[in-house]
């Protein structure tokens, strides 16, 4: 037994009127997705922009002679996992 034609033509009009709003809602989707990509890479310069800003300001990012590491010899740093140290 076959579908009828006019049952078979008003699932063809419910399919199409599915897919045209999966289609707008992936366009919103797309276009939000933009918007946030283009936040990101403002944001993304901004930050470079002070992180050089400082660099120049200080010449970066360096070992302070006056705090050697570990600041604590006699305890050895947490989570390094060091054999027969003491914890």
């Amino acid at each position: 037994m076959s579908t009828p034609n006019l049952v078979r033509a008003w699932e063809r009009r419910f399919n199409d009127a599915v897919a045209s709003k999966l289609r707008a809602q992936l366009s919103q989707a797309n276009h939000r997705i933009k918007l946030l990509e283009q936040q990101v890479a403002d944001l993304q310069a901004a930050n470079e922009g002070h992180y050089r800003a400082q660099y120049d300001a200080t010449g970066g990012p360096r070992l302070d002679p006056a705090q050697p590491f570990p600041s604590h010899p006699s305890q050895p740093a947490a989570g390094w996992g060091l054999k027969g140290s003491g914890s």
